[in-house]
């Protein structure tokens, strides 16, 4: 469950919308210089996990029960502390999303808001014929703040993190995004959800089996029940170094914000001003399902089932 202290943490203002070539991404600050990253603590995984960014897929890359959803956002997180062996290992929290709602998801909408204005910047930018800074940042995660030194940095995940390509012109980006968030009005939209502890009459049922306070972006997730299993990126490298947890209740959006997010999906241009994109003409841009390896692999399911007894009502499981 999402950790939340203060009202220092970055809110949705403190983070910086990007289109890329491959995906839709949401970036969070280098550091907590200006404010304090999100950061996820669940089971099976190390504290400080902080969160990088978030990616969002059209159509999902997992599928539940056998069925594929619309589209998938993906929050990466990595630890912060040194673990040696596991110091490369990303935590990933998966969120489905299902367009068949009748009404626009408002919380959704305001992020597709935000691609849409990248978008609309850019296009207006290439009809003035203006050179564009690029963020170009699909290949590239923000190099961590705080690193060993000593260590040498030749895991995949350091590979990712520390990848030369573009580096300076993804530095250079980041500190425009970086200089733009900073001379915005600082406002905190932290949205929490309060949640009665329902105990028995022994008292049990206080335990914290889940967040009882959610901030953005935790509080778009639908449930706190999740699918657990240990698999690999989705995207070159496709490293086998991820703790992926799947929420098991998508979050319903429209039909027309779907139709917008594969369209922004298309939206990714180079310097030329040219249409860069991976992207399929539908707007897809998921990897195919693999089979699960069972000598290395193996899933697991916390749902309500697991306890005996419930900390949050019904509708909040």
């Amino acid at each position: 469950s999402p950790q939340i202290d203060t009202d220092m943490y970055c809110g949705p203002l403190d983070a910086s919308f990007a289109i890329t070539p491959g995906s839709l991404r949401v970036y969070y600050p280098l550091d907590d210089a200006e404010c304090r990253r999100p950061r996820l603590t669940m089971s099976n995984i190390f504290d400080d996990n902080v969160l990088l960014y978030m990616e969002l897929h059209a159509r999902s890359e997992h599928w539940l029960e056998g069925k594929q959803y619309d589209a998938e956002l993906q929050m990466v997180h990595v630890s912060e502390a040194d673990r040696g062996v596991y110091r490369d290992q990303l935590t990933t929290v998966s969120l489905m999303l299902q367009a068949d709602a009748d009404k626009d998801d408002v919380e959704f909408q305001w992020m597709l808001n935000q691609w849409q204005a990248v978008a609309d910047s850019e296009a207006q930018a290439c009809a003035s014929s203006q050179r564009l800074l690029r963020r170009r940042m699909g290949e590239t995660l923000p190099k961590m703040a705080t690193r060993n030194a000593n260590m040498n940095a030749d895991t995949d995940a350091d590979a990712i993190i520390n990848n030369d390509s573009n580096m300076n012109e993804d530095r250079k980006a980041r500190e425009v995004m970086e200089t733009a968030r900073q001379q915005s009005t600082k406002q905190r939209d932290l949205q929490f959800t309060a949640s009665p502890c329902r105990s028995d009459e022994n008292g049990r049922g206080c335990e914290p089996l889940g967040p009882r306070r959610r901030m953005f972006p935790y509080s778009l997730w639908t449930s706190i029940w999740y699918y657990f299993y240990y698999g690999s990126m989705t995207s070159p490298p496709c490293s086998d170094n991820v703790t992926y947890y799947i929420m098991d209740k998508p979050r319903r959006i429209s039909r027309r914000q779907y139709r917008q997010l594969t369209h922004l999906l298309k939206q990714s241009r180079n310097d030329d001003c040219e249409q860069d994109t991976i992207v399929s003409p539908t707007g897809d841009n998921f990897r195919p399902v693999r089979d699960v390896n069972s000598q290395i692999q193996s899933m697991m399911k916390c749902s309500p089932s697991d306890f005996g007894h419930f900390m949050y009502p019904q509708d909040e499981q």
